[in-house]
């Protein structure tokens, strides 16, 4: 999961449109690519709670990996990871935003 931190250089400086609802639907069961790897990650729902799953591929050694962690309700709307990770819905964009704690865009899905 480091993947999403050290990867991305650069940022927007700008935070998401929010309606100031949670839509985790909205972001459940999506495959989402990180922006510099073949990794990718879905969250989905198991009862209560949240999961981040992901999907690690090494080129090196052409391997596969699965990691299953939990996200935490952050301020009411996002979710959080362990890394610190913030996960949001932009409802202009229509689409999963990776935030800083402080609520700073680092990227969009897709871009």
């Amino acid at each position: 999961m480091l993947v999403v931190r050290d990867s991305v250089s650069f940022s927007i400086f700008a935070g998401i449109t929010t309606d100031g609802k949670p839509h985790f639907d909205k972001m459940i069961g999506r495959k989402i690519d990180y922006p510099d790897t073949a990794d990718s990650f879905k969250i989905v729902k198991k009862g209560n709670s949240y999961k981040l799953i992901y999907y690690g591929y090494d080129p090196e050694t052409q391997k596969s990996s699965t990691e299953t962690s939990t996200l935490k309700v952050y301020k009411n709307i996002y979710l959080i990871d362990k890394y610190g990770i913030v996960y949001g819905y932009d409802t202009a964009k229509k689409k999963v935003a990776f935030l800083r704690e402080n609520l700073e865009v680092i990227y969009y899905e897709g871009q």
